[in-house]
């Protein structure tokens, strides 16, 4: 009997020292990727994507000061496209009349940020943090008409943002090294835009061009923008 207890208290005493460092790992395991000299990049998917259109999306990458207080900056960029075509036919006695017509139009923007970035807590799974930067952008967008009679009409607007933006957000870290997040954002912009507009027409021996300048405030809330966030 007193061997038995001596070999297992000799097991005991080898598996003690294994199972508190086990647990000593697992308390010091950070639960995320909060802390001092970390950074994500960050993928944020604005107005989604459809089968017909890829409409807007944003990347951007983080850098963390201290546990609570980082800087990030992001890329929001996006291209639309599309044409048009129309025919029409009419029947006239003793003369077919038919018509055409097409049009195109597209769009190009980004909008670069810079943004400083306050967590509420960085001790739990779901953080809660607030934001505040400033904004500039840029976006073109450029029309074409056209029909069988050889009339054509033109469009090209440049557009210039400048703004700053505060913003709510919660970041969910699945792992300490991958995390999703939910974010509004509250803007102000000022946005200078120019117009140029030409239009021929073939019937009249006419051609006309025209230039709006304009410019003024916006105020923009977002809805929730969810976001991939990947720490290293």
């Amino acid at each position: 009997m007193p061997k038995v207890l001596s070999f297992l208290l000799t097991i005991l005493l080898f598996i003690l020292p294994s199972i508190c460092n086990a647990e000593g790992e697992t308390e010091h395991k950070p639960i995320n990727g909060l802390h001092p000299g970390s950074g994500a990049l960050m993928f944020n998917v604005n107005n989604g994507f459809t089968l017909g259109e890829w409409s807007s999306m944003a990347i951007g990458t983080k850098h963390h000061f201290t546990d609570d207080k980082a800087i990030r900056v992001g890329l929001n960029f996006g291209w639309t496209g599309d044409d048009e075509d129309h025919r029409t036919e009419q029947v006239i006695p003793s003369n077919d009349y038919s018509a055409s017509s097409s049009s195109n139009r597209s769009q190009f923007t980004w909008e670069f940020r810079t943004e400083y970035v306050k967590y509420n807590d960085t001790h739990t799974m779901v953080n809660l943090y607030y934001l505040g930067g400033v904004i500039t952008g840029y976006s073109n967008f450029d029309s074409e008409s056209k029909d069988s009679d050889g009339d054509r009409s033109t469009s090209h607007e440049d557009e210039w943002t400048y703004g700053a933006v505060v913003g709510l957000g919660a970041e969910w870290f699945a792992s300490p090294n991958i995390s999703f997040t939910a974010e509004y954002n509250f803007s102000m912009r000022y946005i200078d835009t120019e117009e140029q507009m030409e239009s021929i027409s073939v019937s009249r021996g006419s051609i006309s061009k025209t230039t709006l300048n304009r410019s003024g405030w916006s105020l923009n809330m977002t809805s929730a923008q969810l976001g991939l966030s990947l720490y290293f």
